[in-house]
Parts: C-alpha cells; structure tokens; sequence
C-alpha cells in the first residue's frame, strides 16, 4: 500500500513499524492497535508518538 494512502502518522509511514500495524482504523481517538514482531501482543499506539 502506498504510505500517501496511509493516516499521516510516523507507525504508518515508517516501513519498519507500518508492518506490525494491526489496522488504518483507530482504535480509540488517537490511538491505533499495533502488534508485536511476532504476534504475542497487541499495544495501543498514540498518534502523538515519533518513532
């Protein structure tokens, strides 16, 4: 997916992080589900954050 398509936020526009974002739909105001490298869990990720 083209990152111009993405949220405007560093987890999706970084193609390291971007890969373990779980969806483009917050999940709370401000905030994305994010899972680990290997699944094991899922963190909420505020919008605010720089990677």
């Amino acid at each position: 997916m083209d990152p111009a398509d993405l949220p405007q936020i560093d987890a999706f526009q970084s193609e390291h992080s971007r890969e373990m974002m779980v969806s483009t739909e917050p999940v709370a105001d401000a905030y994305y589900l994010m899972s680990t490298n290997i699944g094991a869990s899922t963190n909420w990720f505020p919008e605010e954050i720089g990677l």
